[in-house]
């Protein structure tokens, strides 16, 4: 997806956004990406804090240790492959929260900047 792509995408349900340029936009959702990248990256970071806080990790090595059983009863071909859909598995409740509040986030700042721009022009 190039620039311009993510741009309209992102600018789709904004209202008034055909006034606003096309340089403009793409200003505004680059600013927006980083954002969201950082406070997602900090989320996650925050919650494996939290989880490792939490009885000295036990959570963190109760997960593991079911992943590390799991891989000593596979053998073959699709060995690695079932590692990794248990491993998401077991990791998506933790990534779901802070992608839902950085995109959350995104939504509300692109919304806000391309307000303030609408009624400085």
């Amino acid at each position: 997806m190039t620039k311009e792509e993510r741009a309209k995408k992102w600018f789709k349900n904004i209202s008034n956004s055909e006034n606003i340029n096309m340089e403009k936009k793409v200003e505004i959702c680059n600013v927006a990406a980083r954002w969201t990248a950082l406070i997602f990256i900090g989320l996650v970071m925050v919650e494996f804090v939290l989880l490792s806080m939490v009885n000295n990790g036990v959570i963190l090595n109760y997960l593991a240790d079911i992943l590390n059983g799991m891989s000593k009863d596979l053998h073959g071909r699709g060995q690695y492959k079932i590692l990794a859909i248990a491993g998401v598995t077991f990791s998506l409740p933790l990534i779901i929260l802070p992608l839902i509040i950085a995109i959350t986030f995104r939504n509300k700042y692109i919304k806000s900047k391309a307000e303030n721009y609408l009624y400085r022009k």
